[in-house]
């Protein structure tokens, strides 16, 4: 007879394998929680009177549903002071690859009505019941493997550890609530947590897995399942600490250096002007294909107070495939006209932009949807190994930093089209390339690519059905970025905002200081603000990104900042994860807190501090007693609270009403001019879909790293901004000059190439068209 783990366990004739970090070593620390492990299944109690919170209801831990029949793991299972882990290991002894199945843990007795922690796009709490449970896909569609929910007295967050760039599968990790007999014993009806490996019946939508697992023959695979329990739902990030060690032990902290200061999004092209005199959309007075770029670089140059752009639209947009805007082709598209081609020429194009001081970007529209025409009939997912589809993106990158940008926005850059496990190599195949360029992806990315490039988060509405019943409504960013906060000190994370809806559903228009103000409420929530004017606007304040970690985390589990690109990679080009060595330092506070509740005595979660205001001033997380390693791993650190139920910072906007304009255009159906220049065919020879091959190609990369070297680092804009205060208080800028009055089209100059630059005379689209 075989002898049993150590702990709760099952009959294992081998060892267990797993990553370093992926088992959570035994903690310490009074218990708030009671586990066993009975028949396959686990029970959990409060530990000081009983309370039920997780029931046996005949359901394992590994749950095979009809359909291909999955692999049976080896399970064990090892109690913790406030909760317990799983640990599953997969062995393919079969000569085929097999599906993996399901995870599950359950029934959660905590009652029905419960608060989830949406960790999609945005990081906000969400009321669920027994019928509305949310499942999300990892990665692509939330930021990390996990799952928080709470009731009045308790919070749980479930983690799932796995080397996902080397698995190179997704998960469906979310809620469910069954009837029948699983909802009937002490406790009542409860919800089981699922976290699905493979499609199981006719999935459809955000239920069907675009990758799901597939172990090949001979592979053995290790996952882990973390629970923990807090008994202050306010501090519900604490229950989140094993799978920050896990992730930080892997992947480190972030990459690249974060710069704080707001973006100014200009969109040069609008879908409503196209016509078949403008068939590419150009804003009217301000056509680069007519009169070059001048009239849009003195646009920028008469805005001394913003200091970063970001361009929309650099080439135009599809008037007939607007369903494909925004355009792959982002930049070698200007080399069909002489006029647009004066983007590159260093005398008279966007190269004046830095030249003068200030930082500018381009949007790639649709990234890694590669076509090689204007208006394309056809486009293909990219794929890293297919060499048409590189040179076609290099062409596009090549053109682009002719220009002197020294920004990249990757739109779409999503699993939807290109698996993560292709996406994160791929990036850092640009960042070698092109070290000088700061790529930030859209839409939010998941946590490891979060943790080589900053991400984009939209915060409007575009498309209402039904549309919506009042302004409030329009502002989606209410919180902070918990989850990159907890994971990912120092991570810069763009934050999107346009008065645009506001126009569109209720005919209001903005004043400068309403605008000013919903930057500053962004940068308090540690965003940099992007903000797309329709007008000129003229900043008003710093209103620099908040270190909003110092705010929702509470000191005892605060890590520091280390953007440890210096230290080498810790993900190899192949995706295969490696470890940090001291690039990593795990921190040591207790998961359970204070006396094993989950509280850090003095603190409570805090709203980030606005810009301009002082630092906090607390002091250094203080460091726990040094404890023996278990089994070669380093102690696990503490988890992290974050500001469930916190009140959004009010909003002193009296927006006043202005007539609504159409800005559409007539669209006489005359044919549009699809002049491009070539690229390489990106469809003859190449698969619609790569989606068979789910392996990050082997290329070696060097140390480039994509941080953007030629900017200011946060420390010394900081720096600057205090020299700039002069003292306490917020920096005092000179008041803002008046826009001048802009004359018709009509009124145009002559470069000195003879070409015509108007001045401004239309107004700037408010948002980027999907």
């Amino acid at each position: 007879m075989c002898g049993l783990w150590v702990g709760f366990g099952v009959c294992a004739r081998e060892p267990l394998f797993a990553a370093p970090q992926q088992v959570p070593p035994p903690e310490s620390g009074a218990p708030i929680v009671s586990v066993r492990y009975i028949n396959g299944q686990v029970e959990m109690r409060d530990a000081a009177d009983q309370t039920p919170i997780l029931m046996p209801r005949g359901v394992g831990l590994h749950n095979q549903d009809p359909g291909p029949t999955p692999l049976s793991p080896a399970i064990r299972v090892e109690a913790q002071p406030t909760g317990f882990d799983v640990v599953y290991t997969f062995r393919n002894a079969s000569g085929a690859p097999m599906p993996l199945g399901r995870l599950i843990v359950g029934s959660f007795t905590l009652g029905e009505q419960l608060t989830q922690w949406d960790f999609h796009e945005l990081s906000r709490p969400e009321p669920i019941d027994f019928a509305n449970g949310r499942k999300l896909k990892y990665p692509g569609y939330v930021y990390a493997p996990v799952v928080v929910f709470s009731n009045a007295r308790y919070a749980v967050g479930v983690s799932v550890h796995y080397p996902v760039l080397e698995y190179a599968h997704q998960f469906l990790l979310g809620l469910s609530s069954y009837t029948g007999g699983t909802a009937e014993g002490e406790g009542g009806r409860g919800y089981f947590l699922e976290a699905k490996m493979q499609n199981f019946g006719p999935e459809a939508g955000e239920s069907r897995l675009e990758w799901p697992a597939q172990m090949a023959p001979g592979e053995s695979r290790t996952y882990v399942v973390s629970v923990r329990v807090t008994r202050n739902p306010q501090e519900w990030i604490r229950t989140l600490a094993p799978y920050r060690n896990y992730f930080r032990s892997v992947y480190g902290g972030v990459h690249y250096d974060r710069d704080p200061r707001p973006v100014h999004c200009l969109g040069l092209a609008d879908s409503s002007f196209s016509s078949s005199d403008n068939p590419d959309g150009w804003v009217p007075g301000n056509r680069p294909d007519r009169y070059g770029w001048t009239n849009w670089i003195q646009y920028v140059q008469a805005q001394p107070n913003w200091q970063s752009f970001m361009i929309w639209g650099p080439s135009g947009l599809y008037r007939y495939r607007t369903d494909r805007n925004n355009p792959f082709l982002f930049a070698s598209r200007w080399l069909a006209n002489p006029n647009t081609a004066k983007a590159i020429d260093p005398n008279v194009g966007l190269n004046l932009l830095p030249m003068s001081g200030r930082q500018f970007g381009l949007w790639w529209g649709h990234s890694v949807l590669v076509h090689n025409q204007w208006e394309p009939d056809v486009q293909a997912e990219l794929d890293p190994d297919n060499p048409d589809h590189v040179a076609a993106a290099f062409r596009e990158m090549d053109t682009a930093i002719r220009s002197g940008t020294t920004m990249i926005g990757l739109d779409a850059f999503h699993v939807q089209y290109v698996p993560l496990w292709k996406l994160y190599p791929w990036l850092r195949t640009l960042q070698a390339r092109y070290p000088n360029v700061k790529f930030i992806t859209e839409p939010l990315s998941c946590d490891v690519m979060h943790s080589i490039a900053p991400t984009f988060v939209r915060g409007w509405w575009y498309d209402f059905s039904p549309p919506p019943t009042s302004v409030d409504e329009l502002y989606l960013i209410q919180h902070p970025q918990h989850l990159a906060d907890f994971l990912l000190p120092g991570h810069e994370t763009w934050g999107g905002f346009t008065f645009h809806p506001h126009k569109k559903f209720f005919n209001l228009e903005y004043d400068d200081n309403q605008a000013t103000s919903e930057i500053e409420r962004l940068a308090a929530l540690g965003y940099r603000p992007a903000f797309f004017p329709d007008r000129l606007f003229s900043l008003r304040t710093p209103a620099v990104a908040s270190e909003s970690w110092k705010s929702t985390v509470p000191p005892d589990l605060r890590i520091r900042v280390n953007t440890n690109y210096e230290y080498g990679r810790a993900v190899r080009a192949d995706g295969r994860s490696t470890l940090l060595g001291e690039a990593y330092e795990p921190d040591a506070g207790g998961a359970g807190g204070g006396g094993g509740d989950g509280r850090t005595a003095g603190w409570v979660p805090q709203r980030p501090t606005r810009p301009g205001a002082p630092a906090d001033g607390l002091p250094a997380a203080p460091r726990a007693p040094a404890r023996a390693p278990v089994a070669g791993a380093p102690a696990t650190p503490g988890a992290v609270p974050a500001t469930k139920g916190e009140t959004p910072t009010p909003r002193s906007f009296r927006l006043r009403l202005a007539p609504r304009v159409d800005p559409g255009a007539s669209r006489p159906g005359s044919a549009t001019d699809r002049a491009g220049a070539p690229a390489p065919d990106a469809s003859s020879g190449t698969r619609v879909s790569n989606r068979a091959d789910n392996r990050a190609p082997g290329t070696r990369l060097n140390n480039a790293g994509g941080s953007d070297r030629g900017l200011p680092s946060a420390a010394q804009v900081r720096e600057a901004l205090a020299r700039a205060r002069g003292g306490a208080g917020r920096p005092k800028l000179a008041p803002p000059a008046r826009p001048a009055t802009e004359p018709a089209p009509e009124e145009s100059t002559a470069d000195e190439n003879g070409s015509e630059a108007p001045r401004p005379s239309a107004p700037l689209p408010a948002q980027p068209k999907r």
